[in-house]
């Protein structure tokens, strides 16, 4: 597991977002963290997916090409809402253009110039931003939500449905979930059942 809280990753992705030559990349990373979404569902997200008067923002889930790409509508939260608009009305897009890349073409690019950056800079930014040197990938946003909510008490089920995953195994497997930690999900939540029946 990422050896970062809540509050560090706020303060990590920050960070990022408080360079201006960096800000696109920062409120990327914000995105996959907040809804715990793959690097491709970020990069396809295009301005007519964010719905500004109802507050609502669309993901494509990425799914085996052979399948059409369902879609989840999720709440777009204040701060996030801000931070889009900033980048819409700065890059001037129209309804039909993506958030982050020109084209679908330069989506591979795009995110290969994104994990770059942080193989490059990641531990420099969190030993400078938290005091901790941690090596973070795009992927690893997308796992500390997971990580975070697990630890705040949200069921591992509930956790299944925000990933997509088929299987609840596969989210367990995928945010490196301990018998412990289960356990502890399980003493937290309210609605369990009497164990000492002495």
């Amino acid at each position: 597991m990422i050896d970062m809280n809540v509050k560090e990753t706020y303060d990590v992705l920050n960070a990022i977002e408080s360079n201006p030559k960096h800000f696109e990349k920062g409120l990327f990373f914000k995105l996959q963290y907040v809804y715990a979404r793959r690097s491709d569902e970020i990069a396809n997200l295009k301005v007519e997916d964010i719905d500004f008067d109802n507050g609502c923002i669309r993901f494509h889930i990425a799914k085996k090409r052979s399948e059409k790409a369902p879609t989840i509508n999720l709440n777009l939260i204040p701060e996030l809402r801000d931070e889009v608009m900033q980048l819409i009305e700065s890059k001037g897009l129209s309804d039909d253009d993506f958030l982050f890349i020109d084209n679908a073409e330069s989506k591979e690019n795009f995110k290969r110039n994104l994990r770059s950056y942080l193989q490059r800079n990641s531990e420099r930014i969190t030993k400078e931003t938290i005091g901790k040197s941690i090596e973070i990938g795009t992927h690893g946003f997308r796992k500390l939500r997971g990580q975070h909510l697990l630890n705040d008490g949200v069921g591992i089920e509930k956790l299944q449905k925000l990933y997509q995953h088929e299987d609840v195994n596969t989210t367990m497997i995928y945010l490196e979930v301990e018998e412990t930690q289960i356990n502890m999900v399980l003493m937290n939540d309210e609605n369990r059942p009497l164990m000492k029946l002495q």
